[in-house]
């Protein structure tokens, strides 16, 4: 009998743990991340009794056999705070207390930025994450500390340009020329429709005017090719064309206007020696060599003239007469071969004497003028002013060194040439830079577009090399202008020339605005400079047996045998769920179910309890059966 009294004692002590269990439940049902449990209860020692029919068994009473956690997802609660976090799934988030190493787990995820920027919970516990390698994009290292750091975010040094135009097919020529040499060629322009090939030019009148007054001229062309044609003096020619050497007709694709031709020189002439010869010139129509000359008084006068040579550029000696004081129209006279030869000069002498008497000296012819040299200038960007001038379109972007100071770069475009048979047409383009900084190399380049004004060549990425004042010197930025730049290609329709697309990579420090967290557990800072970097993925940690953590208090677990090792992963990897920022998880205790269990427990207690009772009340039964 007196088992009872035990039995009963194991269902008091039973009900009431169990009790203690639901008031735990009750009393936790606003705290963020917990997780109910319940009661399990078993028989204990059994003893064995002799009946009638046999022996059998009687149990001593019952125990609470195990406690069991619930680790079913709670509700989920919407916060305005991007730090609270709320994992969509199994797994724990992995903290550790300031001076210990112990990896701690919890499903709290009420997480904020301490003053160190440490991402603490509301203990102080570090919450565990890996460091987002900004080159590849990816989490590295081992768990650490998540600490969103306070100071400017490193700058970005421009790698790459991205730029996508259009270019308005109809774009006139907008070359520029300079005359170099010579006074025939008064004025240079693109003939319409045209595109004169860049490089330099030289032109020559070859010989005296037709009866219709045209002159005969060459040009040589940039690529050496001489084509012969004809010019009016003091007029235009509106579309310079002529035939090369084989006959072939060229078509220059130049207006020319000329000055006044003629085969006269125009040359400048220096005496720089002796006093025989006072003035130099040139003999009517006639053109002489440029070069040195010499003369000499070579006896005396016969019948007041006086016999002179000179020696011409090429070494040929003319033997003729002067007067002294006077002049000489056309200095004629015969070679050593007894030959004429007419010097195409007007010499005039001072005092002449005779052989020997300081009648000699030299004197040099500068060189004809009715030559003109000129270059049509190539692409190349050698000042923003020029380039400004001579572009048909222009677009800038910013772009950033390594210190993350910012510069301009402006890419200029400039239609060159049209081919007019397959109608392809060739833009150059030209970066250029403002202030000190300079352009190494790399920066030009050429783009050609088909008939369709679809983009066939010169798109790829072309490194162009900067030396930006006060950083990196030899700074590569790759220019991007066809598809691959993300965001379509270059085109050349007749629309008006813009810019389509234009970005770059590159950026200056920032100062931290924001934090957010994606699905996937990547921390990302929003800084004032408009980027978005990534920092940290968090960890999540999964059990084997998570019956068997360790309940520590402060809504942390820590990991025992019977739970086996953490598993860690990324979230949504490995089994864990996903991360909901702005969220918390509410506790998952069912107060319906807890007051049920409250009710029953209370019942099983008092059910106890008269067990005891009625034994006792036996008890004194048969104790009163003894005579007093």
């Amino acid at each position: 009998m007196l088992t009872s009294l035990y039995s009963g004692i194991s269902g008091l002590l039973a009900n009431s743990e169990a009790l203690d269990i639901v008031g735990n439940n009750i009393s936790n049902s606003n705290t963020t991340g917990f997780k109910s449990s319940s009661a399990s209860f078993e028989d204990v020692l059994y003893q064995t009794i002799t009946g009638t029919s046999g022996t059998g068994q009687v149990g001593t009473g019952a125990a609470l056999g195990a406690v069991k956690t619930d680790f079913s997802e709670g509700s989920i609660e919407t916060t305005d705070s991007a730090t609270d976090l709320a994992i969509g799934g199994q797994g724990f988030f992995i903290v550790k207390k300031p001076g210990d190493s112990t990896d701690y787990y919890t499903r709290a995820g009420g997480f904020s930025l301490d003053t160190a920027g440490n991402m603490v919970d509301a203990n102080g516990d570090y919450l565990q994450g890996k460091v987002m390698d900004q080159t590849t994009g990816t989490a590295t290292g081992v768990d650490t500390n998540i600490n969103i750091s306070q100071q400017p975010s490193q700058p970005k040094a421009t790698q790459t340009l991205n730029m996508v135009v259009n270019l308005e097919s109809d774009s006139a020529w907008k070359g520029e020329s300079t005359v170099t040499s010579g006074a025939a060629i008064t004025s240079i322009s693109a003939a319409a429709g045209q595109f004169p090939v860049a490089g330099n030019y030289a032109l020559a009148v070859t010989g005296a005017a037709d009866v219709n007054g045209n002159f005969p001229v060459t040009l040589t062309m940039p690529d050496g090719t001489v084509v012969t044609g004809t010019a009016v003096s003091n007029g235009n020619v509106t579309d310079f064309t002529g035939t090369d050497s084989n006959g072939k007709t060229v078509d220059t694709g130049l207006d020319l206007t000329f000055g006044i031709l003629s085969t006269t020189a125009t040359s400048a002439y220096t005496v720089t020696g002796g006093t025989g010869i006072s003035a130099v010139g040139l003999a009517t129509g006639k053109t002489p060599a440029t070069g040195d000359y010499s003369f000499a008084v070579t006896g005396a006068a016969v019948a007041g003239t006086f016999p002179v040579t000179v020696t011409l550029p090429d070494g040929t000696v003319v033997t003729g007469t002067a007067t002294s004081a006077g002049s000489t129209t056309d200095f004629t006279g015969t070679d050593s071969g007894g030959q004429a030869v007419d010097t195409g000069l007007s010499l005039t002498f001072g005092t002449l004497a005779a052989a020997g008497a300081g009648s000699t000296g030299t004197f040099t012819v500068s060189g004809g003028g009715n030559a003109s040299a000129f270059t049509l200038s190539g692409f190349d960007g050698t000042s923003a002013t020029t380039q400004s001038n001579t572009s048909n379109y222009s677009s800038s972007e910013t772009v950033y060194d390594s210190l993350g100071t910012a510069h301009t770069v402006t890419v200029d475009f400039r239609k060159e040439s049209v081919d007019a048979t397959s109608q392809t047409s060739t833009w150059g383009w030209n970066v250029t830079v403002s202030g000190g900084d300079t352009v190494v190399s790399g920066g030009s380049g050429s783009m050609t577009f088909n008939e369709n004004g679809v983009l066939t060549s010169g798109g790829t990425p072309q490194a162009v090399t900067f030396d930006f004042v006060g950083a990196q010197q030899n700074q590569i930025i790759n220019l991007v202008l066809g598809s691959t730049s993300g965001e379509g290609s270059s085109t050349q329709y007749s629309s008006a020339s813009t810019t389509t697309y234009v970005g770059q990579d590159g950026y200056a420090p920032g100062v931290l605005q924001s934090v957010s967290v994606s699905n996937n557990g990547i921390i990302s800072g929003t800084y004032d400079n408009g980027q978005i970097l990534k920092l940290y993925q968090l960890t999540l940690a999964s059990f084997n047996n998570p019956q068997g953590l360790k309940k520590e208090g402060g809504n942390l677990y820590s990991a025992t045998l019977d739970s086996g090792a953490a598993y860690t992963n990324a979230p949504g990897q490995g089994g864990t769920g996903t991360i909901n920022s702005n969220s918390l998880e509410e506790s998952n205790v069912d107060l319906a179910s807890e007051f049920v269990n409250m009710i029953i427990y209370q019942n099983g207690y008092e059910a106890n309890s008269k067990v005891i009772t009625t034994t006792d009340q036996i008890l004194q039964d048969l104790l009163n059966i003894i005579p007093r």
